[in-house]
């Protein structure tokens, strides 16, 4: 996550230029990254596993328990949306200004993020099944 503060920062003063060799080994790590193995299997464990739930409480008619799972399982689905990059999540306040960034993203991405996290509790629900659906068929299969 400390390669995107660098990446994402501005240098006011940096006289011998360590600072400047810093951002491009920030660069370098990003670029070189790879999604561990165990990550993966992890994202696809969880996710799967609250997509179960989801489908369980809309069978049943739980609006308050489905918006509490979407609610507390929305940074898996993010995280998994850079795991499918091959990339690390970048702090939670940088999240937003680069995940337009994305080489690999869902095509409606930005009214499925305002259903995820603005819309009703059956949108929510709809949007996080709907996007990790999409994470889980393009998650790195195990090797």
């Amino acid at each position: 996550m400390l390669a995107y503060g660098l990446l994402d920062g501005s240098i006011l003063y940096d006289p011998q230029g360590e600072l400047a060799a810093l951002v491009q080994y920030a660069e370098s790590v990003l670029a070189t990254y790879t999604t561990s193995q165990q990550v993966i299997e992890d994202l696809r464990y969880w996710l799967a596993s609250t997509k179960r739930k989801l489908e369980a409480n809309q069978r049943s008619g739980g609006r308050l328990k489905s918006g509490f799972i979407v609610a507390t399982n929305s940074w898996k689905i993010l995280e998994a949306l850079w795991a499918v990059n091959g990339l690390p999540i970048p702090p939670s306040g940088a999240v937003l200004a680069r995940i337009h960034r994305l080489p690999e993203r869902p095509d409606q991405l930005e009214s499925e993020l305002g259903r995820l996290f603005l819309g009703t509790a059956e949108q929510r629900s709809e949007s996080a099944a709907s996007l990790i659906d999409w994470v889980l068929g393009r998650l790195p299969n195990p090797a």
